[in-house]
């Protein structure tokens, strides 16, 4: 079990949780009150955490083994929460402006999670149930919305968001489906 953490600020706050074997945790802080929570409970997960900025928040659970969650949140406000149970999951967030909104949950094995936020108080919310899925959610401006569920196996869904107040609702049950939405402008 290892942890990593290097803070510079001011009253910023870091938690680590560990339960297993080979974990490791790496965390920087920037800036001014950021938070990061994170418990791993399994062997050989792996979490990394780059807050720069003020009033950033993370909260990440990992639950299994060889599970990783990467997240970079730079601005202000910003927020994500990542649930992973199960093994060989893989979250990647990466926040970068102010007021944006993040939750991932996956459970299964296999899974992949990643969302881009760039502008100002997107959402997003990913999750996943089963295994070998993929979600991918690309938010460029400010005030969108994208929610994506999966249910079942071997999945993909693809949201792109450029421009402001679009709300994208992608949802799958079942095997090997396919979803994909571009949205460029606004009220979409």
């Amino acid at each position: 079990v290892c942890a990593t953490s290097f803070a510079f600020g001011q009253m910023n706050s870091n938690t680590v949780e560990q339960t297993g074997a080979d974990n490791l945790a790496t965390v920087a802080q920037v800036g001014l009150v950021n938070y990061n929570n994170l418990i791993q409970m399994g062997d050989e997960n792996k979490s990394t955490t780059d807050q720069f900025g003020v009033l950033n928040d993370n909260a990440a659970l990992q639950f299994g083994n060889l599970n990783s969650v990467d997240v970079t949140q730079t601005g202000g406000l910003n927020a994500n929460i990542t649930i992973q149970v199960g093994d060989e999951n893989e979250s990647l967030v990466l926040q970068d402006g102010i007021g944006n909104t993040s939750d991932q949950l996956q459970f299964g094995s296999f899974n992949l999670a990643d969302v881009e936020q760039l502008g100002s108080y997107n959402e997003s919310l990913q999750m996943q149930d089963g295994d070998g899925n993929i979600l991918f959610a690309v938010q460029d401006g400010s005030y969108n919305i994208a929610d994506q569920w999966q249910e079942g196996d071997l999945n993909g869904a693809l949201a792109l968001q450029l421009g402001i107040s679009n709300f994208a609702y992608q949802t799958q049950i079942g095997n090997e489906n396919i979803a994909i939405a571009l949205q460029d402008g606004g009220l979409n």
